[in-house]
């Protein structure tokens, strides 16, 4: 209902009331002459008239939310209560009905005062309902009084009663209008305010995934409402954004930005966009990009909408560009006032697409012309263009330097030119062109080429000169073994005194060469960067005691050999033990040979370090001594201190120079000390790392057999190394065992064809004249034998069994081999029941082991197969180093398996790596540098052999002697 039919309505009851009121009034004037008691319904009206009233007032405020009544409401309350008092006083036998009166217009009185009070919508319905309620009450009241007075009044009565009723009706009528147009307009209300809310989330999600923060300001500019992304833009909560100077944002250097934006809203009908400096909470600055618009609904201004765009990397980006910019240019200015001061350097430069943009005057001159403005398709063929486009575009791709040397064969004399070209950034690290320094290096090549030319004359004549030493090394070799083999031989017989010093001269005169050939051969190894060294464990005092043995042994009279070592210093070590026992004889040695007579002190002791052990040993002697002035110089290949000392002791001035050198290639040190006439010390200190005592050595059960476990077998062994026929000759004949020999393959198959009563064939494979595989081929095939044959071979090459029993030998012995594995394989094929019993040796260690040959408790023996070692095996060697010179891979396969018998014998690890190494390179006939290598390191290593068999041989001999007397 609109507020016209409301004032339709208001003005229908003026109207009635006014009429009602002109009636009451006729009605009053008529009453006068009428009893008390009229006078007092008159009064009873008069209540009901102002009881009805202040209903009329307070609905009234109600409906328009105006509570200014409540005076004129006060006012009739008063009015009724003493209406009420005076019909208290004056009407007599209605005393119960006046209190049922005066209790409703009390209840009623309180209603409406506490809505004028406190007005709530929860009241309002409580009150109507008490008006009716009231009313129908009153009613009923004011009808039974009136009754009591009918007979008196009743025209009159009917006449009030009528109007009274049409009053209460119209009041009703316009009551229940009144309440129906309030509650459709709260309904109304309900759903506006519903739909007002729905409209305010949605235009709040609509804000918030705006790509741009939102904020709304007054027209003072203070912050009305701020979007989440504005919020985290500067740090902000919304409820300390909300009542905030929007300007308070920005920083004391947009002060004046912001005031013109201020200024351009103001009198601009269109956004107004400005880049203002804000900072946020914490102290951040911001750039922004703010873009304002008014609010002004109805063409009146109520406040100002603003979108926020954080503007800080775009703005720092062209601000970099700018700079960069700006620094380019500075360079290129730069570039060509360089350019203008190069004579003979060519350079350019050009942008990603090609053009020339800058050039020295040398590169104009290159050029023919100015290139600035051109690309290569100017200058050069299509071809070369397209070479130089694929360089650029390595560069530009790459990001990184090309360097290259271009030959420009366009004139007459083909110059050379060392060209680099580079990427050239700017200060946002974009590539934006190429830069070319070509630099005419025509003489240097020339000079390069006459140094390359020189330079492999050099290695050449170098090269020569190793392979003279090698040979020359080889050919005094050779004679001295048979030399040296053949002396030791004579001072086994029964000399005369002078006899004995003349055989002892040969042999210190032939060790003496030896150690030099050696010391030749070590520091050409070195020279040439081919020295090579292990990494394995080994029991540094096996080491110290083998040295000690020897050199007690060779020591001169009136000369004392003291050996001490740390009692903390580890047994064992990781490293190269060969290398380790040259430098301690090399220095043994020496202190030796200078010291006439007291005392050689050999300290040993260690340092721990991260990595191992720090080895420290010194080497005292109380010999000649060193002057200070030469100490400096005993470390030079071939100089000694003085060259009398040359004259008086011998010697080549090697072997300090060798030990320097082995010690600084694995990562040690040496120094002197020394006084003249009073002895000099050598320190040296070498990094070794922990080794693992379980690697070298360990308890392994081997079996042996009884004496007389093979009586009466028959044994052919065919095999053309003299050491191992005595090997296998001395095994056979402790068991009791019968053996004939043949030296190769041909020889047993002569011997077959007349006797084949044998149990058993030991075959080796490489023999001359006819290998095993032939001689077993026609064993089998021609003389139809089946006597079981055992391969016996010092190859371990995988499938080596496997071609063994594939050609007609039924069992594989691989050399060197255990004692209790020969006797194994053999009762294996006899089928015999041999007495096995456990003994222990140890797995052989360092140079090597005798351990094995030991256990035969033939003390004869072992010095006989020593002896045979020490004459035969250098001689293999020095045939496997002739072989390697002369290409001749046969024979050095042939020599290195035949030597690989006699070492593995002795179990000397070391050299027997090397001569399987030998062996494989040359069935590959490849590697002659290796190969020679290899052979030089066996030489070298067995020579220390020979020394510590030397030397365990006369032990021996001295146990031997010792139990024939």
């Amino acid at each position: 209902m609109n507020r016209k039919n409301i004032v339709i309505i208001l003005l229908a009851m003026v109207v009635i009331g006014s009429y009602m009121f002109i009636n009451i009034g006729n009605f009053k004037e008529n009453s006068r002459s009428t009893s008390l008691s009229l006078k007092q319904i008159n009064t009873l009206k008069e209540i009901n008239y102002q009881f009805l009233s202040t209903a009329f007032f307070v609905r009234e405020s109600i409906i328009r939310n105006d509570y200014t009544v409540k005076e004129k409401v006060n006012g009739l309350h008063g009015s009724i209560e003493n209406k009420l008092i005076f019909l208290k006083n004056t009407l007599e036998g209605e005393g119960k009905t006046l209190d049922t009166i005066s209790d409703l217009f009390q209840k009623r009185k309180k209603l409406q005062l506490d809505l004028l009070a406190k007005p709530a919508k929860g009241l309002q319905k409580e009150f109507l309902r008490q008006t009716d309620i009231n009313t129908i009450e009153f009613y009923h009241v004011t009808n039974a009084l009136l009754s009591r007075r009918e007979k008196l009044e009743h025209q009159k009565s009917q006449e009030i009663h009528f109007y009274y009723t049409l009053f209460l009706a119209v009041l009703a009528f316009i009551s229940a209008i009144i309440f129906v147009n309030k509650s459709v307009l709260l309904s109304r209300t309900q759903k506006q305010l519903k739909q007002t809310r729905v409209n305010e989330k949605q235009y709040l999600e609509f804000v918030e995934n705006l790509a741009d923060a939102v904020v709304a300001t007054d027209i003072n500019r203070y912050i009305t409402f701020a979007s989440s992304k504005f919020s985290t833009m500067f740090g902000y909560t919304t409820q300390e954004l909300i009542g905030k100077n929007i300007i308070e944002l920005g920083s004391s250097d947009s002060i004046q930005e912001m005031k013109a934006h201020k200024h351009k809203l103001k009198t601009s009908q269109v956004p107004v966009v400005s880049e203002v400096l804000f900072i946020s909470k914490n102290e951040k600055m911001v750039w922004v990009e703010l873009k304002s618009t008014k609010i002004d609904p109805d063409r009146r201004e109520r406040g100002f909408l603003h979108t926020v765009k954080d503007i800080t990397e775009s703005r720092s980006i062209k601000e970099e560009l700018k700079a960069s910019e700006k620094e380019r240019k500075k360079t290129l200015n730069l570039l060509l006032d360089i350019f203008q001061n190069l004579e003979s350097t060519i350079v350019y430069v050009k942008d990603l697409k090609g053009t020339y943009l800058l050039a020295s005057p040398s590169a104009k001159k290159f050029f023919g012309m100015d290139p600035v403005g051109k690309n290569n398709y100017d200058f050069f063929s299509q071809l070369k263009s397209k070479h130089f486009e694929t360089l650029d575009n390595e560069v530009i791709n790459s990001r990184k330097i090309l360097k290259f040397e271009y030959i420009n064969e366009e004139n007459i004399q083909p110059a050379h030119f060392l060209m680099v070209r580079f990427p050239l950034f700017d200060s946002t690290g974009e590539i934006y062109g190429v830069g070319v320094i070509a630099n005419d290096i025509t003489e240097e090549v020339h000079r390069r080429e006459e140094l390359i030319a020189a330079k492999e004359t050099a290695e050449y004549s170098e090269r020569m000169q190793e392979q003279f030493l090698a040979n020359m090394s080889h050919e005094i070799r050779t004679p001295l073994n048979g030399i040296s083999g053949m002396n030791r031989l004579l001072l086994e017989t029964h000399l005369t005194e002078q006899q004995r010093d003349f055989a002892n001269s040969i042999k210190t005169s032939a060790t003496n060469l030896l150690d030099i050939i050696n010391g030749l051969l070590d520091l050409s190894k070195i020279k040439a960067g081919k020295m090579t060294f292990e990494t394995i464990d080994f029991d540094v005092f096996e080491i110290l005691d083998h040295l000690n043995r020897s050199f007690q042994l060779n020591l001169k009279q009136g000369i004392q050999l003291e050996l001490n070592i740390d009692a903390s210093l580890p047994k064992v070590l990781l490293g190269d033990p060969l290398q380790l026992r040259q430098v301690l004889v090399n220095l043994i040695g020496n202190a030796i040979k200078f010291t006439a007579e007291g005392k050689i002190v050999v300290t040993i002791t260690s340092e721990k370090n991260a990595n191992g052990i720090l080895l420290k040993g010194s080497v005292a002697d109380s010999g000649i001594g060193i002057s200070e002035d030469k100490i400096t110089e005993i470390f030079k290949p071939f100089v000694q201190a003085e060259a009398e000392i040359t004259r008086q002791y011998g010697g080549t001035g090697l072997g300090l120079s060798i030990t320097k050198q082995l010690l600084e290639l694995q990562g040690g040190t040496i120094d002197v000390s020394s006084e003249l006439e009073k002895g000099s010390t050598f320190s040296f200190t070498l990094p070794l790392g922990l080794g693992d005592e379980t690697k070298v050595v360990t308890k392994t059960k081997e079996e042996t057999i009884s004496s007389s476990s093979f009586k009466g077998r028959k044994f052919l062994l065919v095999e053309d190394q003299e050491v191992n026929q005595k090997l296998i000759f001395n095994l056979i004949k402790k068991t009791g065992g019968q053996i004939v020999i043949a030296q190769n393959g041909k020889e047993a198959v002569h011997i077959l064809e007349t006797n084949d009563k044998f149990d058993l064939i030991f075959m080796d494979l490489h023999m001359p004249e006819m290998d095993g595989v032939t001689a077993t081929s026609y064993i089998r095939k021609t003389l139809k034998l089946k006597i079981p044959i055992l391969a016996m071979t010092a190859s371990a090459m995988k499938g080596e069994r496997e071609y063994c029993l594939f050609n007609g030998m039924d069992e594989y012995l691989s050399k060197p081999f255990e004692f209790a594995v020969f006797y194994k394989k053999i009762n294996e094929l006899l089928g015999a029941n041999l007495e096995l019993t456990a003994t222990a040796s140890e797995i052989p260690t360092d140079l090597y082991d005798l351990g094995q040959l030991a256990e035969l408790d033939d003390m004869e023996y072992l010095a006989e197969i020593i002896q045979t070692y020490n004459e035969t095996v250098p001689v293999i060697l020095s045939q496997i180093e002739e072989a390697i010179h002369l290409n001749n891979w046969d024979d050095v396969r042939f020599h290195a398996h035949k030597a690989k018998s006699p070492v593995g014998l002795f179990q000397a690890s070391s050299l027997h790596g090397l001569l399987q190494n030998l062996e494989k390179s040359a069935l590959e006939k490849v590697d002659t540098d290796k190969c020679l290598g290899w052979i030089q390191e066996a030489i070298r290593i067995n020579q220390q052999i020979e020394l510590q068999l030397t030397a365990d041989l006369q032990c021996i001999q001295s146990q031997l002697n010792r139990t024939a007397l």
